[in-house]
């Protein structure tokens, strides 16, 4: 909270010696406005702050989610994937907010609407469930929304911007500009406690403290730009007996944590206001950070001691000289990145500052000797680098590394999503499967199945590592992928490594919560071979509502083609992978409608590794389609192969399924309990030992929570040389 003290004389070279002046105050924009407008004559002050106002009104009719009607609110409610038109207006305050989001690396995104509403903060609070809170951050924030010049569109149906982080700013930089324009040479505006300057008046202004608006504890002079502070002072949540803040961290869905406040000065509003968000949720070192390296933004941090209680300020240089502390215990700490200078002195001071009569700061006096200086210069390193591992260390949780399941993305299931969604560093998720089968005729089997864990690193934005290891049947372990992604852009990034190949429904996304059954379709095993992988390389992206891969990989070794297993045998996993002969494999996917995906994909290859068996032409035509709305989820695919050019004799295979569940709990929001039925043909060359048969699978698929699924199924197959099994399977992800 930031409250004006007093307004100085105009600048020296003003038009008027003695202009006229004009206060107002009144509601706007949800909260209190009340400004002070200097110009030559009552009437032309009188006229400038009546264009101030209009300009608020008009940002508030563009910008307020308060009400439907306004720009925002539409562009909310835009189909996915229709481009929105935007204001010119809007087209720059969004591209703004944009970059301050890019630069903060997420910490400010005014694209937390979901995330607004699970936390009901305009209601008062309350406790998302886990479930909403994965919910809510699905849509990630602007990484949903694509601008395009005066075009806006919409990538997630979840998205809902907000314009809490950065309206109040986008309306004072309008009501500067309309001040300018309408003759007003000084001016101060202060909007539910973030003010602005124009250039001309100068304002002494008070930062009230973290936990009390009414106790001002720091006093800042500013003659130009936006000065916003942010804090929960007396807004936080009250749950459970539990005090929350209200300000979110976009990256984690949850508050953050609550050291003190951070003001922000800057030469626009919006500015000013959005990072005095982001950078509160940064933290308080690396909000400093983050100004230094930022040249044009100042910042003071009021950060409470754990120790003695007492507040302590730190701030970046120019702010810094600009300030003073009113209470008698409090300390403002400044050291400079760079050495200091006579334009900025390092000051490390426990006593006020004097005030000179004309308002500007008088700085003390650089008396100490060097000796001293260079003293308290490692001091205060030391001091900085344990501010900044407490912070971190207070600030830190395990979900920072095992965040929590959001949605799939670049092909990948929920669990091996994660690390695109975390901020940066490493990310850690898993799944498993325990199972136990009945066969008809032979001994039952219980076996722990598998056991994976996925490790993923984000070096920044653009490069990311990701992989699955696997521990099958408690004593074999395989990669099941390893690769680098570089995320150029939407529509074109780049893959290499080990990685899966992406045809059909399950071998990309084959976590045990996201298909139905306790078993994988025949079809997906032995036609499309999951989980398959292969050594290659590969683009990857979004163009509308379509999602599309295209890799060159190792093709595969033929030699054990054929019999009932089909294609299984021929995959070659990355070990050691003969690679004389390649493959290349493309898929597209069609997921511009909530709820439905409909694709395909082709992979055509040699498999003969130069063995003496034939090139071995292989080639695997596959297209498949899903539907999820309210209770029903439903599946299909089909696939076709060939082997042409096999010493041995062509091959042709093929398979297909079709399966739908209801939900005969629909109207739980934490449970799902499936009934479901599954028809699927196979046919794995049976002139050349293969199989050819149909199978019907009954049963039911229990979720408890969205990371535990228990499955219980009948497979009942048409051929007697084949046994029927009942199946029973644990799974869980995380």
């Amino acid at each position: 909270m930031i409250a004006l003290l007093a307004t100085l004389p105009l600048a020296a070279g003003a038009q008027d010696p003695a202009p006229a002046r004009v206060e107002r105050r009144l509601a706007l924009m949800g909260t209190t406005l009340e400004l002070w407008v200097e110009a030559r004559s009552r009437a032309v002050a009188l006229n400038a702050s009546e264009a101030a106002v209009r300009a608020l009104e008009a940002a508030e009719a563009r910008l307020s989610t308060w009400t439907a009607d306004s720009e925002l609110a539409r562009l909310n409610r835009a189909p996915v994937g229709q481009p929105f038109p935007l204001s010119a207006p809007l087209a720059r305050e969004l591209a703004r907010a944009r970059s301050l989001w890019a630069s903060t690396d997420g910490a400010f995104d005014p694209g937390l609407g979901a995330l607004v509403r699970a936390w009901g903060l305009r209601e008062g609070g309350r406790r998302p469930t886990e479930e909403e809170l994965e919910a809510a951050l699905a849509p990630r924030g602007l990484a949903s929304l694509q601008l395009e010049g005066d075009t806006a569109l919409r990538r997630h149906p979840a998205l809902v911007l907000e314009e809490g982080g950065f309206g109040k700013g986008a309306g004072l930089d309008a009501a500067l500009a309309a001040l300018g324009g309408a003759g007003a040479t000084g001016a101060l505006l202060d909007l539910g406690g973030q003010l602005a300057v124009l250039g001309g008046a100068r304002a002494r202004l008070a930062v009230a403290h973290p936990d009390r608006r009414d106790l001002p504890v720091v006093e800042v002079t500013v003659d130009a730009g936006s000065l916003a502070t942010s804090g929960n002072s007396e807004r936080g949540m009250m749950l459970e007996g539990e005090r929350l803040g209200h300000l979110l961290d976009p990256r984690t869905g949850r508050p953050a944590p609550d050291f003190g406040s951070v003001t922000v000065w800057a030469a626009d509003g919006l500015t000013a206001d959005a990072l005095s968000t982001g950078l509160f949720v940064l933290g308080p070192g690396p909000a400093l950070a983050w100004a230094a390296e930022h040249p044009g933004v100042e910042v003071l941090v009021l950060r409470r001691d754990r120790d003695s209680g007492k507040l302590i300020a730190r701030a970046s240089a120019g702010l810094a000289q600009r300030a003073r502390p009113l209470a008698p215990d409090l300390r403002i700490d400044f050291e400079p990145a760079g050495e200091p200078s006579d334009s900025e002195p390092r000051r490390h001071s426990d006593a006020p500052t004097a005030l000179a009569q004309d308002g500007a700061i008088q700085e003390p006096q650089e008396g100490a000797a060097q000796e001293e200086r260079d003293q308290e210069r490692r001091l205060r390193e030391l001091e900085e680098r344990f501010e900044a591992l407490s912070s971190d260390v207070e600030g830190f949780e395990l979900r920072d590394v095992i965040p929590p399941l959001g949605e799939q993305r670049y092909g990948m299931g929920p669990a091996a999503s994660k690390v695109y969604g975390a901020p940066s560093g490493l990310s850690i998720g898993g799944y498993g499967e325990l199972r136990y089968r009945n066969f008809e005729d032979t001994v039952s089997e219980f076996d722990d199945l598998r056991t994976v864990l996925y490790f993923g690193y984000k070096f920044d934005e653009r490069w990311v590592f990701n992989s699955e290891i696997e521990l099958e049947h408690a004593d074999e372990s395989f990669v099941e992928f390893a690769y680098v992604d570089y995320l150029h852009d939407d529509a074109a990034s780049f893959r290499t490594g080990l990685l899966l190949t992406p045809m059909g429904l399950v071998n990309e996304v084959h976590e045990p919560t996201t298909f139905l059954a306790a078993n994988r379709p025949l079809t997906e095993s032995y036609i499309i071979p999951s989980t398959w992988r292969e050594n290659g390389a590969g683009v990857f992206g979004e163009l509308g509502g379509f999602d599309y891969k295209l890799y060159v990989m190792n093709g595969f070794e033929g030699e054990d083609f054929g019999g009932k297993t089909g294609l299984r045998g021929g995959r070659q996993n990355g070990s050691k992978a003969k690679a004389d002969d390649f493959a290349v494999v493309g898929s597209l996917n069609w997921t511009a409608t909530p709820g439905w995906l409909l694709g395909a994909s082709v992979y055509t290859g040699d498999a003969g590794q130069d063995a003496g068996m034939g090139d071995m032409q292989t080639t695997i035509l596959e297209a498949h389609g899903e539907y999820r709305s309210g209770p029903f989820w439903g599946r299909a695919l089909f696939a076709d192969a060939s082997v042409d050019d096999r010493d041995a004799g062509d091959l042709d295979l093929g398979g297909w399924y079709v399966e739908g569940g209801w939900d005969l709990l629909a109207e739980n929001e934490r449970q799902a309990l499936y009934a479901y039925l599954r028809y699927e043909g196979i046919d794995t060359d049976e002139g050349s030992g293969g199989i050819d048969d149909t199978t019907i699978t009954v049963g039911l698929h229990y979720r408890p929570m969205d990371n535990v699924v228990i499955k219980l199924d009948h497979t009942d197959y048409d051929d007697d040389a084949d046994e029927d099994v009942t199946t029973l399977l644990i799974g869980y992800v995380f």
